[in-house]
């Protein structure tokens, strides 16, 4: 039981922390107290935030760090191989030398 109050405390402060920096950044014109909108209220509270357009770029991003991560991984997997290739020539000279 303390482990989910203390799951749920921390993921409320990291949400918290996320609204007050939308909140900075002109993003965000809700408050987190739960109260009314105020007259001056747009788009739901949320201002300028544009979700539709947020939702609507989350398959590409994924995507394309989908394709960072796969090439970073090729690229890995080349030193790699080029690493245990020369090791295995070095390991294959010495044998030569020793006869």
């Amino acid at each position: 039981m303390y482990a989910y109050y203390t799951t749920l405390r921390r993921i409320r402060d990291q949400l918290r922390a996320e609204v007050d920096a939308l909140s900075e950044a002109g993003l965000l014109e809700s408050s987190l107290d739960g109260s009314a909108l105020g007259p001056g209220a747009t788009n739901g509270g949320l201002g300028d935030f544009d979700v539709s357009w947020l939702n609507s770029r989350a398959k590409d991003v994924g995507a394309g760090k989908e394709r960072e991560l796969v090439t970073e991984l090729r690229v890995l997997l080349e030193s790699y191989k080029n690493e245990k290739g020369t090791a295995m020539e070095i390991q294959g000279d010495n044998h030569e030398n020793d006869g």
